[in-house]
Order: structure tokens, then sequence, then C-alpha cells
């Protein structure tokens, strides 16, 4: 029967080869399956070393390029817009601080101003939630209205708190500054949130003169910045 199958050309020999798996064992089964792969790939390569199947391959694929190539050129005809998406994360750099003395005053005699600007590449709004500084136990009030505005790109601002009395402008004094900052685009809802915490150190001195100067350090708590 196999032999008689066989005599019908590659489809005739597949099928004895698939009953000659279906009846051996696994060498054999092997044997049969690697013969069919074989028989069917050079079925096909014959298939396609024919002219015709060379001419059509040919002819889609010109057409197709062509196609290609026309519609390249069309679209050299019109202009390209594109709008580049603005990024509002990590905007703002802190600058560091700003120290305010003014000894002939009693009730505003020192203030401390945290300096910051705006390192993307977009304008943003921002508004100040919570500015406060504390020296030892003493803290200025709170301004009756919140501080909001627009920050040009690369442009900078400083936050200044109240004035302290003059009576802390005298040896070391331990403060701590938390700030809350939240921040968008010019025209829209705020995006991002701002917070910065740290720990001061102010050192005054007075010369012989009775000029007053004051160094200042830092230790660093929190900054962070979050999606709102």
């Amino acid at each position: 029967m196999l032999t008689y199958l066989r005599q019908f050309g590659a489809l005739g020999n597949g099928v004895a080869n698939l009953l000659t798996i279906m009846t051996t064992n696994w060498p054999v089964v092997m044997s049969g399956v690697l013969s069919i792969v074989a028989v069917y790939w050079t079925y096909t390569y014959e298939w396609i070393q024919q002219p015709r199947v060379y001419v059509a391959a040919c002819v889609f694929l010109f057409l197709l390029w062509t196609y290609i190539a026309f519609r390249t050129l069309r679209a050299f005809r019109h202009g390209v817009r594109v709008k580049p998406e603005p990024e509002y994360k990590y905007c703002l750099s802190t600058q560091g601080f700003q120290l305010i003395i003014d000894p002939t005053s009693t009730d505003k005699a020192f203030a401390l101003g945290f300096a910051f600007i705006n390192a993307g590449n977009w304008p943003v709004r921002f508004r100040v939630e919570e500015f406060r500084l504390m020296i030892d136990d003493r803290t200025c009030p709170d301004p009756e209205k919140k501080i909001e505005m627009i920050l040009p790109r690369v442009g900078g601002r400083i936050i200044r708190s109240g004035g302290f009395k003059k009576e802390i402008l005298k040896d070391k004094k331990n403060g701590t500054l938390d700030v809350t900052v939240i921040y968008g685009p010019p025209e829209g809802k705020f995006m991002r949130r701002y917070t910065f915490k740290t720990k001061l150190l102010f050192e005054f001195r007075q010369d012989e003169k009775g000029n007053i100067s004051v160094g200042i350090g830092e230790e660093l708590i929190k900054e962070e910045e979050e999606d709102i």
C-alpha cells in the first residue's frame, strides 16, 4: 500500500510517511517526521524557484515601495507641527537662605529669607501653603493671606519670614524651618507639592563697635516632592 501511495508524487509520499509513523516505534517515527519536513521543504523551495513566483513577488514589492515613496514625497509638502508637552516635575530648586538683620528695630530685628528658582522649562504658578520658622521657643505670625504668584522660567523668588524681636540677636539659637509649596501650570490646577524641613543653628556675634553679624548652620530633615 505504501508503494502504491508513493506513486502520487509529493502528496502521496507524505501520506505514506504519515502511515509509517503511525505503525512504527519512536525512532522510526522521528525519521518519518524528518522525512516529511524534508519533502515539504523541497516542494516549497521548488515552488519558489518558479519564474512566475519571482515575477509576482517583484511586482508586489515594486508597487509597495512606489506607494511608500509617493506618500513620503506628498508628506514633505505639508509642514509638521510639534507641540511639546509641559513637564512640571521637580521644577523648584532651593538656592539657600537670606539673613536680614536690623539692630535698630525692636520688633523686626531679624528675618529669614528662603530662596528658590524655577528650574523647569515652563512658567509655573505656586502658592506657599506653609512657611513656619521657629527660633528656640519663638515663632513669627503667619501671613494673613497665602503667597501666590507666577514664577517664570529660570526665575527666582525669596520667601521671607515675619520679624523677630531684637532680644534674639545674641549667642547661639536653635531653630527649625518648615516649608510647603504647591505649584502647577499658570492656568489650571496645582499638580505638585514641594516639602522642605530643616534644623537651623544661628550664631549671633557682636564686634567692638556694636555691629551684629550672624552665621547659620543647617541640618536637612526632609526634602521631597509628590503629586497632588
